[in-house]
C-alpha cells in the first residue's frame, strides 16, 4: 500500500459530521412535544451598550464522596449563588451539608437521602429517587432538586430578574414538581433560564445538535453573536434553543426558556442581552461569568473532602466503625 495523498491527512478531522439538512434533520429528544427542521432559524444577537437593570442570578451546586460501605453513603454537598446587576457582583451565599445515601434494602433500587443540616430554602422533604442505578446518579439527581428549591425560594424574594440554572430546565421524574412550581412561579414574576455547557442532543442523524447548529452557523453568521430559536417545545411553555453570546466565541450552548409564544418574548431579550454582558470575560469568552463565579464557590475540592474525612476518623476508633453515627460525629 502506497503513502497516503497528503489532502487526506489535512482533512481527517473535518467535517466528521453528516451535513445537515433542511428537509431531513432534526432533534431526537424525549423532552421534546415538537420539533423543527434543522435549518436557518439564526437570529444575530447586538451587543448591548449599557446595562438594562436587571438582576441575574446565578445557581450551582457541588458534590464530593467522603465515604462508602454497604447500602449507605455520605457525601459533602454544597448549593450556592451569585447575583449580579449591571455586571457587577451584589452578593453571593454557599449552604452545605453532608448528605446521608441509603439504599432501600427491600428492593435494592430506590435511595433515600437524609442530611445532616437542613438547607433553609427547603421548604419540603427531599423524595426519596426511584429513578437512579447508581450512587453517583442518585446524588447528582438530589443536587439539581437542592438547586431548583433554591431557584425557587430566589424567585419568591426577587422580582425582574433573571434566574440562571446551570443545566436544563426540562424536568426529570423526581423534579418534575419542583419545575413547575419554578415555572409557575416565573410566569408572573420573572425569568428563568438554562444554560448547559455540554449538550447530549443528537438529531435523527446521529449528529451532535449544538455542534452542528455552530457548524452551519459559519456560513452566514461567523462574526455574530446569535441565538438559533428554537430547536424543539417542550410542556408547560418550555422551549430549546442553541446561543452564541460573543462575536468571537469558540462555543456556543443549549438554552432553556419559558416562552409563552413561538417567537422570544420580551422579557428573555432583556435578560440575553444582561447574559451577553456578563459573557466578557477573556478566560471563558462567550461564557457567562456569573457561572464561572458559583461554579467555584460551590465546588469541594478533593483537600476540603479530605479534611472532613480525617473530622470524623479522628473523632471515632475506626475499628468501632459504625456508618449510621456519621453524621452525629461530622459538624
Amino acid at each position: 500500500m502506497g503513502p497516503l495523498d497528503e489532502s487526506y491527512y489535512k482533512n481527517i478531522f473535518e467535517d466528521t459530521y453528516e451535513k445537515g439538512d433542511a428537509e431531513n434533520e432534526f432533534i431526537i429528544s424525549e423532552e421534546a412535544i415538537k420539533t423543527f427542521p434543522i435549518g436557518n432559524d439564526f437570529q444575530r444577537l447586538e451587543a448591548p451598550k449599557e446595562s438594562n437593570g436587571r438582576k441575574l442570578i446565578f445557581i450551582d451546586g457541588g458534590i464530593q464522596e467522603l465515604y462508602k460501605k454497604g447500602r449507605t453513603a455520605f457525601y459533602a454537598i454544597k448549593v450556592a449563588y451569585a447575583s449580579f446587576s449591571a455586571n457587577k457582583r451584589n452578593e453571593n451565599k454557599v449552604y452545605n451539608s453532608i448528605a446521608r445515601i441509603d439504599r432501600n434494602e427491600e428492593d435494592g433500587k430506590s435511595f433515600r437521602i437524609r442530611l445532616k443540616d437542613s438547607f433553609p430554602f427547603l421548604s419540603n422533604p427531599l423524595k426519596d429517587d426511584s429513578d437512579a442505578e447508581e450512587w453517583e446518579e442518585s446524588i447528582g439527581n438530589f443536587r439539581r432538586e437542592l438547586e431548583l428549591n433554591l431557584a425557587l425560594f430566589l424567585s419568591q424574594e426577587n422580582i425582574r430578574a433573571t434566574i440562571i440554572i446551570d443545566g436544563s430546565l426540562f424536568p426529570k421524574k423526581n423534579d418534575k414538581e419542583i419545575i413547575s412550581e419554578l415555572i409557575k412561579e416565573n410566569k408572573s414574576k420573572n425569568a428563568i433560564i438554562g444554560i448547559s455547557k455540554s449538550s447530549s442532543m443528537k438529531t435523527n442523524k446521529g449528529n451532535n445538535a449544538i455542534d452542528l447548529i455552530f457548524e452551519l452557523s459559519k456560513k452566514k453568521y461567523e462574526d455574530d453573536a446569535w441565538i438559533y430559536f428554537p430547536l424543539f417545545y417542550g410542556n408547560e411553555g418550555l422551549k430549546t434553543g442553541c446561543i452564541r453570546l460573543h462575536n468571537r466565541a469558540a462555543m456556543c450552548f443549549r438554552i432553556d426558556l419559558l416562552n409563552p409564544s413561538s417567537e422570544i418574548s420580551q422579557e428573555n431579550k432583556e435578560a440575553i442581552n444582561e447574559l451577553m454582558l456578563n459573557s466578557i470575560d477573556g478566560v471563558f469568552l462567550g461564557y457567562p461569568y456569573g457561572l464561572i463565579y458559583v461554579d467555584r464557590i460551590a465546588r469541594i475540592g478533593n483537600n476540603e473532602a479530605d479534611f472532613l474525612r480525617m473530622k470524623y476518623f479522628i473523632s471515632k476508633k475506626k475499628e468501632a466503625f459504625d456508618a449510621h453515627s456519621i453524621l452525629d460525629n461530622i459538624s
